[in-house]
């Protein structure tokens, strides 16, 4: 029990630590633990729900699902989609949290309150008569977990920088049908079944937390994408009217150049630089597809930060000059 105990808490912490540091190295400091810690904790509680009130309501369903069919098989897609809810419900608080600006960081908060849900499950199997033979599987629930969990993050991501109120709808229900499937292998990792991971390894052991390890990390990369070309776009307007300059236009659109020392060698400088051009450029792409009467109030927020990036940039071109 000891080393399954062991196993699961250091995966967790792991994992928890990752999420963290992807918005330190970039944008964020001590403040992206207020928005990170409570989707673990939220998580952990989903966990609780599912391992120790839905898993034992629903074990008759998922006996039908091979003895009867269709009935069990309606139990535990509608146990699937009762738990993406919730994970949605606790990230769409933590979204809005200034840490929170985009599909990214959906896709960080969604995977730490996975986290969290798995936490509960590998300490529960951790605790339980079959520990020794669970507990190599603890990095294996969290990636299933993780995957389910950061799609269900992207989701709110892309709905927190889209404007129309059709499209926001569009983008929800295909987060939840998407939860449903992408946390089918769930069913196969809670407390009650440990059995189903402790009957040694097959074709299938290996490749479900593979597959769900490259979808994760696909995932991420996804949301950089997407998150490049509307940057990428939204800068390259504000460089026309001169609130940017050129080199901010190829540089903060991309994750993997932004972080870097010869973009802005202060690293304190540049999470706040980096900070404030992400903020203004999605949050000016959600302006634009608001409604006049909505555009109105939200646009005093993108002036006060096109207005900061004038001042900030000013400011260089100043010190610049004086050196």
């Amino acid at each position: 029990m000891t080393v399954a105990l062991v196993i699961s808490v250091v995966a967790t912490l792991l994992a928890v630590t990752l999420a963290y540091l992807i918005l330190w190295v970039d944008r964020w400091r001590w403040e992206a633990l207020a928005s990170v810690v409570p989707c673990v904790v939220w998580g952990g509680a989903c966990g609780a729900a599912w391992g120790w009130v839905i898993v034992p309501t629903l074990r008759t369903s998922l006996t039908q699902i091979t003895e009867q069919g269709p009935p069990g098989v309606v139990g535990a897609v509608a146990s699937l989609a009762f738990m993406s809810v919730l994970i949605v419900a606790g990230v769409a608080v933590a979204s809005r949290a200034r840490v929170f600006a985009g599909p990214s960081d959906g896709v960080v908060h969604g995977f730490a309150a996975g986290a969290g849900f798995a936490a509960v499950l590998n300490i529960s199997m951790a605790v339980s008569p079959m520990a020794d033979r669970v507990g190599p599987f603890a990095a294996e629930v969290l990636v299933i977990t993780g995957v389910w969990s950061a799609w269900l993050g992207l989701g709110i991501g892309r709905v927190k920088i889209e404007g129309r109120p059709g499209r926001r709808a569009l983008v929800i229900v295909e987060t939840l049908l998407g939860g449903v499937v992408s946390g089918l292998p769930l069913l196969g990792v809670f407390p009650a079944e440990a059995l189903v991971l402790a009957k040694g390894r097959n074709v299938v052991s290996v490749l479900v937390p593979l597959s769900c390890f490259v979808g994760l990390a696909g995932l991420l990369v996804v949301a950089w994408v997407v998150e490049r070309r509307i940057i990428g776009s939204v800068l390259a307007a504000e460089h026309s009217v001169g609130v940017v300059p050129e080199r901010a236009v190829r540089v903060v659109p991309a994750f993997w150049l932004r972080v870097r020392r010869d973009w802005w060698r202060n690293q304190d400088e540049r999470r706040a630089v980096n900070g404030l051009l992400v903020t203004l450029a999605l949050r000016q792409y959600r302006l634009q597809q608001l409604s006049a009467s909505k555009a109105r109030i939200y646009g005093l927020e993108v002036g006060r930060l096109r207005q900061r990036a004038r001042e900030i940039f000013s400011l260089v071109e100043t010190r610049a000059r004086a050196d």
